[in-house]
């Protein structure tokens, strides 16, 4: 492989220099912290995703600032099914017809868990992107895409903040698979936030 050239380290550089702009020098590290949704006000239901088992709400923490909360049912595993179908369950018949008989099982809290994903503070474009849409389908030539399309999704740009704590391992360092450390090219890669962190089938990895 071609070393970089100057002008291409030059690019990289200047890069680096703008998006430190954005950064903030006095973000705490990210510690894991026992926490409740105690005084959560919940203003709306924005998404509701019913093949994915996951909602999606818009409410207010307790200092009155917006929040997203993602809430997703996790795959099964094994270990759950196994107690599951066991005496700890309780079956509530709601239909039986010949050999088909289907129930709402009340099964115990440590097999029943949710993933929730908190972004908080949320900022009005936090709350819009979260919300149901409806999908158009646009065609757009070269030109539009240039003049019209990447201007506005520059401007809406989300701050990546979480990158440079995960760089500077601020935060989720315990996550890291593999880090390259070369001052040039170095990468990390973890696990994707979307991942459920216990079913294997459905990782992914992000560099």
């Amino acid at each position: 492989m071609a070393a970089p050239s100057m002008s291409e380290k030059a690019r990289k550089r200047k890069l680096d220099e703008n998006n430190a702009l954005h950064r903030n020098d006095n973000v705490k590290e990210c510690k894991s912290e026992a926490l409740s949704f105690d005084g959560f006000q919940l203003k709306k239901i924005i998404n509701d995703l019913a093949l994915q088992k996951t909602i999606m709400v818009h409410g207010q923490c307790q200092d009155n600032q917006d929040a997203v909360v993602i809430l997703e049912k996790k795959a099964f595993l094994e270990s759950d099914v196994r107690e599951i179908l066991s005496g700890s369950t309780v079956l509530r018949q709601t239909l039986k017809n010949d050999i088909y008989h289907t129930y709402d099982c009340d099964i115990s809290p440590s097999v029943n868990t949710v993933k929730g994903t908190l972004i908080y503070p949320a900022t009005k474009r936090h709350i819009e992107k979260y919300t149901k849409h409806e999908p158009f389908v646009i065609q757009e030539t070269a030109e539009d895409y240039q003049n019209i399309t990447l201007p506005c999704l520059q401007s809406q740009a989300f701050s990546i903040q979480w990158v440079y704590n995960i760089l500077e391992h601020k935060c989720e360092s315990e996550r890291i698979v593999y880090e390259n450390q070369d001052p040039l090219n170095g990468f990390i890669l973890l696990p994707d936030m979307k991942w459920n962190r216990t079913d294997m089938d459905s990782m992914v990895i992000s560099e």
